[in-house]
């Protein structure tokens, strides 16, 4: 018939779950709907002045957005500030 198919080895001890790190406030950038506006503006710009050809150009803006965002998240003044920011709201949620 043909040679035995070999078993895998016994999985070993389970190593301890790590639980996700905590969850960081959503960033107002990062959610932004930046194509959707870029759509938007695109229409728009076909629409009202017949700019159809030049307008796609602003589909290339799309991927420096994101870059300038992640640039922005990876300074540290800008997480600071988001720190600050996030610390005013809750107070004033706890004022009210």
């Amino acid at each position: 018939m043909g040679a035995p198919v070999p078993m895998p080895p016994a999985p070993m001890a389970a190593s301890p779950i790590v639980p996700p790190p905590p969850a960081k406030p959503n960033d107002p950038l990062r959610s932004f709907p930046y194509a959707v506006l870029c759509a938007a503006i695109y229409l728009l710009i076909g629409f009202c002045f017949g700019w159809w050809h030049p307008g796609w150009v602003i589909f290339f803006t799309i991927p420096f957005y994101y870059w300038i965002v992640s640039t922005l998240e990876a300074d540290p003044a800008y997480q600071t500030w988001l720190v600050e920011r996030e610390r005013s709201a809750r107070e004033v949620r706890d004022e009210a």
